[in-house]
């Protein structure tokens, strides 16, 4: 007889025969054959490991970005198999908030350094004399407000 279909495409399968045989007094006799077939390996396709950490911000306000990667080893392709579809670079924005403005006011009493932002003020200050002039450093202070910011 012929020998019937493989029972996988590939990675060593088997397939089998039945011969039957007539001898000359008319009684039949069954016989069954088995062999291997397909015993080439099997494609293996591409598969996607996890996503690693995004790495630091590049920037601290006004607007970054992140990567963070992945690799096609999970498993990896091999016997013909095919890559991972899809990427492996992921992008993301990060901190997009708006930078703080910086003013510096400087006279010879007192020197002042404000940052101003949309959600909070603030205000530090340096003397740098001995004597403190409060009128002025309360008049540089009034000053320091941003209103119009």
């Amino acid at each position: 007889g012929e020998w019937g279909r493989c029972s996988v495409t590939c990675g060593h399968g088997s397939q089998s025969r039945t011969i039957i045989k007539v001898n000359p007094c008319g009684r039949q006799s069954r016989r069954n054959e088995t062999r291997s077939c397909n015993t080439h390996t099997c494609p293996v396709n591409g598969g996607w490991g996890t996503w690693g950490q995004f790495t630091p911000c590049g920037k601290s306000c006004g607007g970054g970005i992140q990567i963070r990667f992945r690799s096609c080893d999970h498993p990896s392709p091999s016997n013909g198999g095919l890559s991972c579809i899809g990427d492996s670079l992921q992008t993301a924005s990060c901190n997009s908030q708006q930078c703080p403005v910086l003013v510096t006011i400087t006279n010879p009493t007192v020197s002042v350094t404000s940052t101003s932002s949309p959600s909070r003020k603030h205000i530090g200050t340096r003397l740098t004399s001995k004597r403190q002039n409060y009128k002025r450093l309360n008049w540089l202070l009034r000053l320091s407000n941003f209103k119009d910011y």
